[in-house]
């Protein structure tokens, strides 16, 4: 039992969010010692359980009855961090996952334990993905034939699982969308607060499986999935000595403000002073990436294709620069290849520092990789843009490509694109527009013209600079043309 005198806010360094009441009632009961209230913090509303766990000081939170989801559980976690000095946050096909069992948050292929989505002793049951539920507020009137064969356990010991959980506001109550989310994610489980934690809040996510996350889903596993995952939280913390919590910087420090501004530069990128502006494109660009206030804010991939010529590079160049004010930081990368593209990540990497290493020491090639990855992940920077250029090779196309490579091996992090944008050839209006610009001048019958050009950019700026230099007619133009 940790004595009175000791027990002011300081003594509590491990944090427990959970979800439900239920959730709460379980970590509770997991508790050595439970002790008095403190009183709250300035600002801070929650309402907060104390103990402690082994050598553990235990701060207990719950969400707001009827408001779980991520914008609440970001609000509980920053009350908690700011009014203690947490170490430890915990949040109460391929595999075999039933109800009861315990999942572990775990860095898992490109993800980092959390994917931010936007959508036991009974015999369990799992229904067909494709089977909904039928009437009730239980299984019984669900037919059997259409639940799922599978192989009887030869343990009833609860099953500990590691991998990636799939957090959003929005329950997922279908197989079908459930099958699809972690086949394209490589989940293994579905919450709904997580993902509202890990910026302000790094934390361990344990979640007892309650539901199959499909229209079967009811209450009726969710005192023992609470059980299982507070045990494990509680053995967790018995097994971690209190010497080496003690070594570990507050969440409240970690997470502390961090002036993540660059300086905009488009050094080294081939910018063009007679850029037209695609005004449909540019705007699917501007609303996709509105900037939000939030700390939890998505990160988002869009790309931009076409064949050579069409203006990609201008058109993000020129996005890039209207819109630097609204990011803390823009690079532009050239990844035209392996080289290329860690050449300019190691180029970015010298123009930034984190919380944990702001030295000016040289580093190589490979440490400035590394040091920008570390940047791109700091918690808290989530407003950068980062332009990646000149991809021009299909690593996963079928024709073996030496040169393709897939840039999740650099940078792991990023998401797959959930949005794109195919450019491809001006109309007569904007291809007009780009050859007067380019010649400066209004060009006469240049309706003769423009059909020769095709719409590519790249040509009609050239047939514009070349009107503009040499002042010849259109006519004359033409002859020159058909005859080169």
């Amino acid at each position: 039992m940790v004595p009175d005198a000791v027990r002011g806010r300081e003594a509590y360094t491990v944090g427990i969010v959970c979800a439900l009441a239920i959730e709460k009632a379980a970590a509770i009961a997991m508790l050595d010692d439970k002790h008095e209230r403190l009183p709250p913090a300035p600002g801070d509303e929650s309402d907060y359980t104390f103990g402690t766990i082994g050598a553990h000081g235990v701060v207990i939170a719950c969400l707001p009855a009827g408001m779980t989801g991520t914008v609440s559980a970001a609000l509980v976690a920053r009350d908690m961090t700011h009014s203690f000095p947490i170490r430890i946050g915990l949040m109460s096909e391929e595999v075999d996952v039933r109800l009861g069992d315990v999942v572990v948050s775990q860095p898992n292929g490109q993800h980092g334990g959390v994917v931010q989505w936007d959508f036991g002793d009974d015999n369990d049951e799992l229904f067909e993905a494709s089977y909904d539920h039928e009437g009730g507020s239980t299984c019984m009137q669900c037919a059997r034939s259409r639940t799922v064969q599978r192989a009887a356990r030869r343990s009833r010991r609860t099953h500990l699982h590691y991998g990636n959980i799939a957090s959003g506001n929005v329950v997922i109550k279908d197989g079908r969308t459930r099958d699809q989310i972690a086949q394209q994610e490589g989940v293994i489980c579905f919450e709904m607060e997580a993902a509202g934690l890990m910026d302000s809040f790094p934390c361990l996510v344990i979640r007892g499986i309650c539901d199959y996350a499909d229209s079967h889903k009811n209450k009726r596993w969710q005192p023992y999935a609470a059980a299982t995952a507070a045990a494990y939280a509680r053995e967790l913390l018995l097994w971690m000595p209190a010497t080496e919590v003690a070594k570990i910087r507050p969440v409240r420090e970690a997470t502390a403000p961090h002036d993540f501004s660059v300086p905009f530069s488009l050094q080294g990128v081939p910018t063009t002073e007679y850029f037209v502006p695609r005004k449909v494109e540019m705007q699917h660009l501007t609303e996709f990436f509105a900037i939000t206030s939030t700390r939890t804010a998505q990160q988002r991939v869009f790309v931009v294709h076409g064949t050579g010529g069409m203006g990609k590079t201008q058109l993000y160049a020129k996005f890039a620069e209207t819109n630097a004010e609204r990011f803390s930081a823009v690079f532009w990368l050239d990844g035209s290849s392996k080289d290329a593209l860690q050449r300019s990540m190691a180029s970015a990497g010298s123009r930034v520092s984190t919380p944990t290493n702001a030295s000016s020491v040289p580093m190589d090639v490979a440490q400035s990789v590394d040091h920008f990855r570390q940047w791109l992940s700091s918690p808290g920077n989530t407003n950068w843009l980062l332009v990646i250029d000149n991809v021009d090779r299909d690593w996963q196309g079928k024709t073996k490509d030496d040169q393709a490579y897939d840039y999740h091996e650099f940078l792991p992090r990023l998401q797959r694109p959930k949005a794109s944008l195919h450019l491809d050839t001006a109309d007569d209006e904007l291809a007009k527009e780009m050859v007067e610009t380019r010649a400066n001048e209004a060009v006469t019958n240049i309706d003769q013209l423009l059909p020769k050009l095709g719409g590519l950019p790249l040509v009609l700026a050239q047939a514009g600079a070349y009107l503009g230099t040499t002042g010849m007619s259109i006519t004359d133009y033409l002859e020159h043309y058909n005859t080169t």
